[in-house]
């Protein structure tokens, strides 16, 4: 229980907050940390009762337990390019720590430049992103590519490298950011022993099916053991049954404490799955 000072007597009044109104202050918590700090433009109430001295002891003391609630935030993000109209138009939302989120909607509606730019691959025009506590805006080139170490992304087209088996695809996303021989030999026979594909690891990626080549671009994503998992209409090109099969497999890492934001227009998929979802339509949330 912590005690808070209210507005209406001046007394102070216990306030257990739920998670509900912890995530509703990030945005508050989040700015006061990392930019100039500005009282009257850009305080953020929890209820609109408490005073905002103590409301600011409060954000303080809360700080650290915000940033381990939310690992996806954009606030009023945008995205144009020259001689187009805007990819992206005022997009917010966020994303807690170990949710499984469906984006959705028709080709062309923003998901993969969102997804894009959540991986830091692309910059907004304008908003703020922040990924698992670090605001994009605010930190150089370097700092995105370490970021990027905490984020796996599953590509739409799978972009795995032709003249590499199967096991040197997967070993690549661990031998660019140092880590030894002997822990990328572990760690590829692990994750490719997980996706079940241990006994084609001499392979070369066009002597696979599609599923095969789905579940070489999944365990490249995963095997760095990313906080985060983006993936990028990755059942697009496959049968129902495989498709289930991604799906089930996404489902299994999300429940080890992987935060997964997955891109899909599949309806069915959708609802068999039930989870939460974001729609866009013309680079806009609908819903």
């Amino acid at each position: 229980m912590i005690n808070v000072e209210t507005s209406s007597g001046g007394h102070s009044t216990p306030l257990q907050p739920s998670l509900r109104k912890w995530i509703s202050i990030a945005p508050f918590v989040l700015d006061r940390k990392c930019s100039a700090w500005d009282n009257e433009a850009k305080w953020l109430p929890l209820s609109g009762e408490i005073c905002k001295k103590s409301f600011l002891k409060f954000a303080r003391y809360l700080y650290p337990t915000v940033i381990c609630l939310l690992m996806i935030q954009l606030y009023h993000v945008y995205k144009s390019y020259e001689g187009s109209s805007a990819a992206l138009s005022d997009i917010t939302f966020t994303i807690a720590k170990g949710e499984f989120v469906f984006l959705t909607g028709p080709s062309g509606a923003g998901k993969t430049t969102l997804l894009k730019i959540v991986f830091g691959i692309e910059r907004p025009t304008e908003g703020q992103i922040i990924v698992d506590g670090r605001n994009q805006s605010r930190i150089n080139n370097r700092g995105v590519s370490l970021l990027r170490r905490k984020v796996g992304f599953v590509f739409q087209d799978f972009k795995l490298l032709p003249k590499k088996t199967v096991y040197e695809n997967v070993a690549l996303a661990l031998e660019v950011i140092g880590v030894s021989p002997g822990e990328v030999r572990s760690k590829v026979q692990r994750i490719l022993s997980y996706v079940g594909l241990r006994h084609r690891a001499n392979f070369k990626p066009l002597s696979l099916s599609g599923g095969e080549q789905q579940r070489v671009a999944i365990a490249r994503a995963l095997v760095k053991q990313p906080a985060i998992l983006l993936a990028d209409e990755p059942t697009g090109n496959l049968d129902p049954e495989l498709a289930n099969s991604i799906v089930e497999l996404f489902r299994d890492v999300n429940a080890m404490g992987t935060t997964v934001l997955m891109a899909t227009h599949d309806k069915t998929l959708i609802e068999r799955f039930g989870r939460r979802r974001i729609a866009l339509d013309r680079g806009r949330i609908i819903g």
